[in-house]
């Protein structure tokens, strides 16, 4: 019998994130209606989780000075550890770790992706034997992201993200992920996008073009095809909010890269090839924006 486990918890960039509207019916209606594109990166965060008696415990340490991070039930990890609990009548107390690399609040699912570490992480711990499959629908409770972090890799995620089809892994790639150090609500960027886009969105046919172009898109996933079409609706909202990400995706082109910003912000990521490049990335970004991560996809 395990008395400890010890998981990474990946964080997650958004290749391509589309608005279709609003989802009409189910347990998800007046929700935005989300087809992506999502892909783990090696930017991650480590749980260990250890069975205790008394009270569950949670501690949070942070490479990110300043970054706020609930230490009580208003975490998603401890949400995931109560929902387990719950469902399965786990006497025991847990000790929940988290030693936080990802950004908190930058558009990158850390908080998710912590939530589906512990999902999985006491699944082992109290030989739950729950698949995958199973893990993943209990988190789609949690956050529209879960899902995805529970499985991990390259998926299309729709609806709230909670329908998930997982694809076969692109090579990996070289990327530089720039975070100017602030916090974004999601919800806000929602908020501001719905403001600028209501117009189209009313218009006749304006969702069935849009899963057109999806439907093009994932048809024969390549890094080529990948870049041609990074998309992200919600980032002309966040931009509006916070003009840093602009500057940042500015600073990033200057040097030749293809600039992109990841979930609503404000993360940007780019794409990268060479020693030169690399040189090029600490010399004119990495002063400028301390927050700034290689990293590759998974």
């Amino acid at each position: 019998m395990i008395n400890s486990v010890s998981l990474e918890a990946p964080a997650k960039i958004n290749l391509y994130l589309s608005v279709l509207g609003r989802i009409a019916t189910g347990p998800y209606a007046g929700y935005h209606d989300l087809d992506m594109l999502m892909q783990s990166i090696s930017l991650r965060d480590f749980i260990t989780i250890e069975k205790r008696q008394g009270p569950s415990v949670l501690t949070v340490s942070s490479s990110r000075q300043g970054a706020v991070v609930p230490e009580d039930e208003h975490n998603l990890a401890m949400k995931a550890w109560r929902l387990l609990q719950q469902q399965y009548h786990l006497p025991e107390g847990v000790t929940i770790r988290i030693e936080k690399h990802i950004p908190v609040g930058a558009g990158l699912a850390g908080g998710s992706s912590d939530a589906a570490a512990v999902l999985k992480g006491i699944n082992q711990l109290f030989s739950l034997g729950l698949s995958l499959d199973a893990l993943a629908q209990m988190g789609a409770s949690l956050g529209g992201d879960v899902p995805f972090c529970v499985y991990q890799g390259l998926a299309r995620a729709e609806g709230m993200g909670e329908r998930l089809t997982l694809l076969p892994g692109l090579p990996p790639r070289d990327c530089v992920l720039v975070n100017p150090g602030i916090m974004v609500l999601t919800s806000e960027i929602f908020c501001a996008y719905d403001i600028m886009e209501e117009s189209k969105i009313s218009c006749g046919g304006y969702q069935e073009i849009k899963q057109a172009v999806a439907r093009d898109f994932f048809s024969g996933l390549s890094w080529e095809r990948v870049e041609e079409q990074l998309q992200n609706d919600l980032e002309a909202a966040a931009v509006a909010h916070y003009p840093v990400i602009a500057e940042i995706k500015e600073d990033l082109q200057a040097i030749g890269l293809s600039p992109f910003m990841s979930g609503s912000g404000p993360s940007v990521i780019a794409f990268w090839q060479g020693d030169a490049k690399r040189a090029l990335i600490e010399e004119r970004i990495v002063p400028k924006w301390p927050i700034t991560v290689f990293c590759q996809t998974l």
